[in-house]
């Protein structure tokens, strides 16, 4: 209300911190999913397997999620509805996505990606994490009234480098390491990108079990640094943020490679049937860091992987 009679264009990015724990949604909110729940709730699950949790308690932590996600739904609409009161609504971009998904069951996990307890490390970025909503709203003037499906494979540094096109800027002249969308949401060129990549900064190497995902329209590859046996087994020290954090075996971990198109809930691990599909998809993904400046220190543990054969370091 402050900007939208000053003259100029605006910006206005809001974050909403739900669904995020604690989930502590209205009641009439859960009541609408779970309303006979008569156990203990649990807001704040720790993050891991999540065979803790008996099935009412999991099937009631869905229900809380799903009230959250009411909850911030209702608030987008709030905003959208004073858009159109401003009578802004014609001309402006409304862009929805997120940060990460979250494990409600799904392979045997409740969270994202830390592990805490008896697991200490990062769980597999499988699609319920690693594959998030996006939704783009043009107005009329840049070329909306459609509603279109991009079959691409899109990255966050996207939407960043979509924004500074709609606003008339060469995002390449500043770095920007993503491509814009519009192009593509005209229906003015396709091949966006070969692989995604998903995963937990690589400057914290594999220390606690970090794994890189690497995704393609067909399939999904999760990497297992062939570094990693010795931190499977031993108890070890890990600093985080200065402070000392004992960190117990993880257990082993292994590279997995999943056909999404059959298989969307990456139940079969296909690595050993398809080992030249993981060989190629390892190779794309040290090239592509490569071609985007990583130091070496960061790539070199991932240069040798479970299962994988040779090192992609000439």
């Amino acid at each position: 209300e402050r900007n939208y009679n000053s003259g100029r264009n605006f910006f206005l990015y809001v974050d909403f911190f739900d669904p995020h724990e604690p989930w502590d949604p209205p009641k009439w909110y859960v009541d609408m999913y779970d309303p006979d729940y008569k156990g203990e709730e649990v807001i704040y699950p720790a993050y891991g397997p999540c065979d803790y949790l008996t099935e009412d308690e999991l099937e009631h932590c869905r229900a809380l999620y799903a009230a959250e996600v009411t909850l911030v739904d209702k608030w987008i609409g709030r905003i959208l509805e004073k858009v159109e009161e401003l009578g802004l609504y014609e001309n402006t971009v409304v862009i929805f996505t997120s940060d990460h998904g979250f494990y409600l069951g799904e392979h045997g996990l409740i969270g994202k990606s830390i592990i805490m307890g008896k697991y200490h490390g990062l769980a597999p970025l499988y699609e319920e994490v690693a594959h998030i909503p996006l939704l783009i709203r043009l107005p009329d003037p840049i070329g909306g009234g459609e509603h279109v499906v991009i079959d691409e494979l899109v990255q966050p540094p996207d939407i960043t480098a979509t924004i500074l096109d709609m606003a008339g800027i060469d995002y390449k002249k500043y770095g920007v390491q993503g491509e814009s969308l519009l192009p593509y949401m005209k229906n003015k060129r396709r091949g966006l990108r070969k692989i995604a990549i998903s995963s937990p900064p690589l400057i914290h190497g594999v220390a606690s079990g970090l794994r890189p995902t690497i995704t393609t329209r067909r399939w999904s590859l999760i990497l297992a640094s062939a570094e990693t046996p010795a931190l499977e087994r031993e108890e070890y020290t890990l600093i985080v943020d200065g402070i000392p954090r004992v960190i117990r075996p993880f257990g082993v971990i292994d590279t997995e490679l999943y056909d999404v198109l059959k298989d969307p809930k990456q139940e079969h691990n296909v690595i050993e049937r398809y080992p030249e599909v993981a060989e190629e998809l390892h190779k794309k993904f040290i090239d592509m860091l490569r071609r985007l400046g990583t130091k070496e220190e960061y790539l070199k543990p991932f240069l040798r992987c479970k299962r994988i054969g040779g090192a992609h370091n000439e």
